[in-house]
């Protein structure tokens, strides 16, 4: 077992001890089996690809054989600092994104990329503390695991003439938490990001888009399709979708708002006029209400059906008859009861509100003062028209205690 941390640095030498340089990088084959094709040495003159036919010997330094041969890096050939090391590397066992600290390779059969070491070895290593540190651990009984990742199990994205070159499993990318995607995505270009998202099922990538930051939503959103776009729009928070709809140019708006259903056009146009109001801007009009007469079974029924694509379900709102808003419950409150239980015996009559023009700073201190994870919004007519919750106003708490 080989490590780039120990092999890079090294001094080149040719047979007849000449100084080539110290090797720099090492070049790999981007397919199944990632073997090992040149090595770069550089000095402070020239830089020099040298094919891995020519490498005699490694061991305190590297020996080259006399004759060389002047070679490119072909269009299917990485390089592994660049590549790999200290990227963000999606790893298919654990589903999650984790860093390369350090690169392995085996040299049998041929020499080739085995893995990456994702532990805290791999940094010492680096920092040319393997030894000292582990020299103490053993001295203390403490025992610190080698992480390695086989190349199998790893994926790794690289953009080469617009096609994205995707290791196998993709479909396990599905098991993969939407927001470690994107923040994994966000360090790559927009092109990459947009050919990563079309091997993934339609569902999964509108969750990654919504996870995105605004920037890149508006630029994937401006390579869309309309129908693309319009797709995306459908499956994603309304109050994120109209941040999205509001950041393109209008006649790019106007197009996908035309192939969406009519009543998902109608709660986009309702939201974007609310978003005249710091309230209305933040508010999601996600919310779940049922009638003051349904009882506890319909409710449970109706949850079932009607939520399924809901991110966030926590208060139940209570209308009457006029669509006002008279009261409210949670989950927990509404598990506890009798099937036949109607909602006007256990709900929490006069809900606190806010309205449109509520300034954030009340917000803000109703959701703290009362204790509760989302206020409706509610116009002169005591109608709901969306709800905001604690973490649609978690930025600004974050920038009033910076």
């Amino acid at each position: 077992m080989l490590f780039f941390s120990e092999l890079i640095g090294k001094n080149v030498y040719s047979e007849d001890q000449r100084e080539l340089g110290i090797l720099s990088d090492i070049i790999f084959l981007n397919a199944e089996t990632p073997k090992v094709t040149k090595i770069v040495t550089t000095n402070k003159l020239t830089r020099r690809e040298i094919p891995i036919e020519s490498l005699k010997k490694v061991n305190s330094h590297i020996v080259i054989k006399r004759t060389l041969k002047r070679v490119i890096i072909r269009e299917n050939e990485l390089s592994a600092r660049k590549t790999l090391l200290d990227k963000q590397i999606i790893d298919l066992v654990g589903n999650k994104v984790v860093r390369a600290n350090d690169i392995v390779f085996q040299d049998s059969p041929i020499l080739s990329i085995s893995g990456i070491d994702i532990g805290v070895l791999g940094l010492l290593r680096r920092l040319g503390l393997e030894r000292p540190i582990s020299y103490i651990t053993h001295l203390l009984h403490v025992d610190v695991p080698m992480t390695l990742l086989s190349w199998s199990d790893i994926l790794t994205l690289e953009l080469k003439d617009g096609q994205i070159k995707l290791k196998q499993h993709e479909e396990r990318l599905s098991k993969i938490h939407e927001e470690d995607l994107a923040d994994y995505l966000e360090m790559t270009n927009i092109q990459n990001i947009h050919s990563f998202l079309k091997t993934l099922d339609s569902h999964k990538a509108a969750d990654v888009i919504e996870n995105l930051t605004i920037n890149y939503q508006v630029d994937l959103f401006q390579r869309f399709e309309p129908q693309q776009a319009a797709d995306v729009i459908v499956k994603i928070d309304p109050d994120e979708a109209v941040d999205i709809l509001l950041a393109i140019d209008r006649t790019k708006r106007d197009k996908i708002m035309k192939i969406l259903p009519k009543d998902k056009q109608q709660e986009l146009h309702q939201l974007m006029t609310f978003s005249r109001t710091p309230v209305g801007k933040l508010m999601t009009s996600e919310f779940f209400a049922v009638e003051s007469h349904m009882t506890a079974a319909d409710i449970l029924k109706s949850i079932k059906t009607n939520t399924a694509d809901f991110s966030w379900l926590q208060a139940i709102y209570v209308l009457n008859r006029d669509d006002q808003l008279v009261g409210v419950f949670n989950t927990h409150e509404l598990l506890m009861q009798a099937p036949d239980m109607p909602a006007y015996k256990f709900m929490i009559p006069e809900p606190i509100v806010v309205l449109l023009t509520t300034p954030i700073e009340v917000v803000i201190y109703k959701l703290f003062k009362y204790k509760i994870a989302a206020l409706p919004v509610i116009n002169r007519e005591k109608r709901i028209l969306g709800i905001i919750t604690v973490d649609d106003v978690a930025d600004i708490i974050l920038k009033k205690i910076q």
